[in-house]
């Protein structure tokens, strides 16, 4: 059960879900010795605040730069990579487990492929910079939970939306597009009127990423449950079409 700002019996229920809660409780510690904190963000926290099984690794945020967040780690000769250190990003290793922790940031510069960033002790500046409400729940180790944009009642009631004006939004990354479509059918009943009207709209500027990047993203939309079900409506988008720089036809797919 979520209450307004807590989930509550978070121990009890991150141990069902199998929430690898010792060794994030660890790494919390040091960062919090280091004077910063430590949340979740994103699928975990989602998975939490629904009750199933835990299916992705932490996704795990701080107040600490990346420059104090790696100082602090060396000083209690933790094992990390830099990772995506120029992002401030770095992923720490506990008995082969991996951790991956991302600095707050904010956007300064967006091209629709990547952004320069600043980074911040705002945690408010971090979540205006994420796609959807339902990716800008933060949830602290005591289930303690940062919501500012309603996040959780989208959630609930199976809605996918972007934060802001939708269009704004794929233009910072163009790759939202398909996470749009990936969401919605995993977590929704039907695509947001506003964010799939924006999605069709310019559909064409997914040709500015790299092809890695279209099929990484792609392949996350096909392996969900939901996808074959949804195809029909996905298809009609054309999104797939600029997706894979070729035209898609229904009756291929379903003969397959």
């Amino acid at each position: 059960m979520t209450l307004k700002n807590k989930i509550s019996n978070f121990k009890s229920i991150a141990k069902k879900l199998e929430l690898p809660l010792d060794n994030l409780l660890k790494i919390e510690k040091i960062i919090e010795f280091a004077g910063g904190s430590l949340k979740l963000v994103g699928g975990n926290v989602r998975d939490l605040i629904l009750g199933k099984k835990i299916t992705s690794e932490p996704d795990l945020t701080t107040d600490l730069t990346p420059v104090e967040l790696v100082s602090c780690m060396d000083s209690k000769k933790m094992k990390y990579i830099k990772s995506g250190y120029d992002h401030g990003t770095i992923t720490i290793i506990i008995d082969k487990t991996r951790f991956e922790i991302t600095s707050l940031r904010r956007d300064i510069i967006t091209d629709g492929r990547r952004a320069k960033v600043l980074y911040t002790k705002d945690w408010l500046e971090d979540a205006k910079r994420r796609d959807f409400t339902i990716n800008s729940i933060y949830c602290d180790l005591r289930g303690i939970i940062l919501d500012p944009y309603n996040g959780i009642s989208d959630l609930e009631n199976q809605r996918v939306i972007f934060i802001g004006n939708p269009s704004d939004r794929i233009k910072e990354d163009y790759l939202r597009i398909l996470r749009f479509l990936r969401f919605s059918i995993k977590y929704s009943t039907s695509f947001d009127k506003n964010g799939l009207s924006a999605c069709i709209k310019l559909k064409k500027k997914i040709n500015f990423l790299s092809v890695e990047r279209r099929i990484l993203e792609l392949r996350k939309v096909i392996l969900e449950r939901s996808f074959e079900e949804n195809f029909k409506k996905i298809s009609k988008t054309g999104i797939l079409d600029n997706t894979l720089d070729t035209k898609i036809y229904d009756k291929n797919i379903y003969h397959l």
